[in-house]
């Protein structure tokens, strides 16, 4: 995440809060740990499936060398992203606890 988060150019790039560096990070995919270096919040403007404009902000830590994008949450929130595709395009499901949205286009 943090070659991710330092691609972001300057003037964009969300401001790193560091008082949770040091945390591990239980990568169960991977296995094994690695060492946050802070966090930080990432906001995404989306549209929903009635044109209507959602504000979904993730907070996530930042970590060294990971071999790919990805966010990383804690066990107690449950969240899932699924995506289905159709004529109009693909649609993309979140699901945050009981509660789901659903988001069109890219």
């Amino acid at each position: 995440m943090h070659d991710l988060y330092e691609s972001i150019p300057s003037e964009h790039r969300p401001a790193l809060n560091e008082a949770d560096a040091g945390t591990e990070i239980s990568l169960q995919i991977m296995g094994g740990s690695m060492t946050a270096l802070g966090t930080t919040y990432l906001p995404f403007l989306l549209t929903d499936d009635t044109n209507q404009r959602v504000r979904v902000v993730l907070h996530t830590y930042v970590v060294p060398r990971l071999l790919m994008g990805m966010f990383l949450g804690t066990s107690s929130l449950s969240f899932d992203l699924t995506t289905q595709f159709g004529r109009g395009g693909p649609t993309f499901i979140a699901k945050f606890g009981q509660e789901s949205c659903r988001f069109v286009g890219m």
